[in-house]
């Protein structure tokens, strides 16, 4: 995982990472609402939320709820099509609902 930093325009590793999420290939999706970057361990089903404002990582149990992928944000609102129910779905980081 790397982090730009804005002020200095350069990318840098991110060595910070929860434990749980080393140990195997990450194949999980990432999305940025509300200037947090929120990335879902498919193996695991938890959802990690960096924070780089104060540099840290916490997770999201809320946003577990649904097996999201191929997930789009809008207006720091995360939507996605659940197949198996057949509808769409919105996650609202500042309300923390569905």
């Amino acid at each position: 995982m790397a982090v730009f930093n804005i002020e200095t325009q350069i990318w840098k590793p991110e060595k910070k990472l929860p434990d749980t999420m080393w140990g195997h290939e990450w194949t999980g999706e990432c999305v940025v609402m509300a200037g947090k970057m929120y990335t879902r361990d498919p193996i695991k089903s938890i959802v990690y939320v960096y924070d780089p404002k104060e540099n840290k990582w916490e997770t999201d149990k809320m946003l577990n709820i649904f097996d999201w992928e191929n997930a789009s944000v809008v207006d720091d609102v995360l939507y996605y099509y659940d197949a198996l129910w057949k509808m769409m779905r919105a996650y609202n980081p500042r309300e923390r609902n569905w």
